[in-house]
């Protein structure tokens, strides 16, 4: 019997389509089954081993894991740490391009009380002070400039995921609980959270162990101006659904 050569290397290909697939392995070695048994639950192999950092951001970012609830023991953190940074360390950074001229920049940074709070969504206040959410630690914070003085506050809904900053004429500032499906309004006179549950209750932000399941939640920097007032809680308290008609 004549078997084509086409045939022959579809079969070719399917025996060794296993072994392409196969997952790459985390390294040998003490912290090991700590990733395997608190990491991989919701993160494939693969993206702990193209990751590359130094141990103040590999601290980093398991602080953000421990604050969203990764199992991980007390006692094996500084074994999952010492792992991280010895199997996948930073990696070259790209060579900066020098441009010619009189141009000075000045970046001043300031470090924020909680670890693995991933700060991000900057919000210039008028009275002067950067307001941020706290996305991985459930919170917004408040940076005073010209002290350096840093408050956090907590939403009342835990795990909630703030993301994306507004400020309405009031002062009020208004964000997305991506984890919890809901948009909040904070008063920072009076320090009280108000919560706007989503219509869509799977309308929000989660990973499910194992199926690594993403479900994308509103964000405020994504709302057309026209939909946020005519979407606004503060007519009736309901959260509607803007349609391109009404916007």
């Amino acid at each position: 019997m004549r078997i084509s050569l086409s045939f022959r290397l579809a079969i070719a290909l399917f025996c060794g389509a296993p072994a392409a697939m196969a997952q790459p392995q985390l390294p040998a070695g003490p912290g090991k089954a700590v990733v395997e048994q608190s990491c991989l639950g919701c993160h494939e192999p693969i993206r702990i081993i193209n990751a590359g950092y130094n141990r103040q951001d590999w601290q980093n970012v398991i602080h953000m894991m421990l604050n969203v609830g990764a199992p991980v023991p007390p006692d094996q953190v500084v074994v999952l740490t010492d792992y991280l940074v010895a199997n996948f360390p930073e990696k070259p950074k790209p060579a900066p391009s020098l441009l010619g001229g009189s141009a000075r920049v000045e970046i001043k940074e300031w470090v924020v009380p909680t670890a693995g709070s991933r700060p991000h969504d900057p919000l210039a206040y008028p009275d002067g002070s950067i307001w941020y959410t706290g996305h991985m630690a459930n919170l917004l914070g408040r940076l005073d400039p010209r002290t350096g003085k840093i408050t956090e506050y907590h939403p009342d809904t835990p795990s909630s995921g703030p993301h994306g900053l507004v400020a309405d004429q009031d002062g009020n500032i208004w964000f997305t609980g991506n984890f919890a499906g809901y948009i909040g309004k904070f008063d920072p006179k009076t320090g009280k959270f108000i919560d706007y549950p989503l219509p869509d209750p799977n309308a929000r932000q989660t990973m499910s162990s194992g199926t690594r399941t993403m479900r994308v939640a509103i964000s405020a920097g994504s709302i057309p101006r026209r939909a946020r007032r005519r979407s606004s809680p503060r007519r009736g308290g309901r959260i509607r659904r803007p349609t391109a008609s009404s916007i």
